[in-house]
This record gives C-alpha cells, structure tokens and sequence, in this order.
C-alpha cells in the first residue's frame, strides 16, 4: 500500500520549517505534501500525518493543538526543534501534554525532537523568567545557535525512515 502522507508545521524562526522540508524530501512516497499551517485552515486527507510545531512552555501552539484535535484516523508523529536541550525527560513532558489532544483513533508513532535557536527576544523573557539559571541559559543558547545542524538533519531522515518501516 502507498501510503499518503502530510508534513504540517508550523515555524516561528525557521528552525521547524528547515526539519519539516528535510522530512519531506526523505518521504519514499510520490503521494505527500508540505503543509504550513498559517497558510492553511484545511488539514489535507492523509495516511500519515508528522506535525512539527514550535514549544513554548512544553506545549505547542493552540493552532496546533486545534489541527491534532480533528485529525481522527490513521498514524501521527510529532516533530520539534527547541531552546532547551532535548533531553528524554523533556521530550515525555511536552509528548504527556500534546498526545492528550490526539484521537484514540490515531496511532501515535513517536516524536523527534532536536535544538533549535532561539530568537532574541524569546531568550530575554526566558532569562527574566529563569533569573538564577542564567549561566545555564547562556550555555544552552550559545550551543542552540549552531542548531538545527548536519546531525539533527540525519537524526530527522532516520526518524521518517523508521515510522514509514513501522507502517508497512
């Protein structure tokens, strides 16, 4: 079976757009389509759904959260560049969040979620929120800035690889 398959996200500084089109192109199906979800009030008929989103305070946008919600059948993977560094723990308080607003009737295939940079303006309101981490801030921006790079691009092809392994 080709199954069909839709890369929907949504990306404030670039970051999740460059992981979506690179998920994109590593899709071994002619029947896919690269979806911005601010371009867009329709979710595409698919298969197989990755969403990509920003994360502000372990969850995604409410756009996000409102096109999970009415996806009602087949697979979903989540997929997410961030400021903080991705750990496991991390990544199953934002997925405990977000798979609450996915349907029980869609199997959920996982999430990838790599560093990110983070704009100006988002590190100043975490470093006003976080005052006493903000030796550990500086760090963890100093390393985001350099990221997305070659390897969370190759960790993201191996992420579409093995869901389009575990579908068939």
């Amino acid at each position: 079976m080709d199954y069909s398959y839709v890369v929907l996200y949504q990306s404030q500084t670039g970051n999740t757009r460059n992981i979506a089109e690179t998920m994109y192109k590593a899709i071994e199906s002619e029947n896919k389509r690269l979806v911005d979800i601010d371009n867009t009030s329709n979710i595409p008929d698919a298969d197989v759904y990755l969403v990509g989103f920003n994360i502000h305070n372990e969850i995604c946008s409410i756009d996000i959260l409102d096109f999970l919600e009415q996806i009602s059948g087949g697979y979903i993977a989540l997929f997410s560049s961030c400021g903080f560094i991705p750990t496991e723990e991390y990544k199953a308080a934002i997925e405990k969040k977000i798979c609450a607003w996915i349907s029980e009737e869609v199997q959920y295939m996982g999430m990838y979620l790599c560093q990110g940079k983070v704009l100006e303006k988002q590190k100043t309101v975490m470093r006003q929120n976080m005052p006493d981490k903000a030796e550990i801030m500086n760090r963890m921006f100093e390393i985001g800035d350099s990221h997305p790079d070659p390897q969370d691009y190759k960790n993201a092809v191996a992420f579409v690889k093995e869901i389009q392994t575990r579908i068939r």
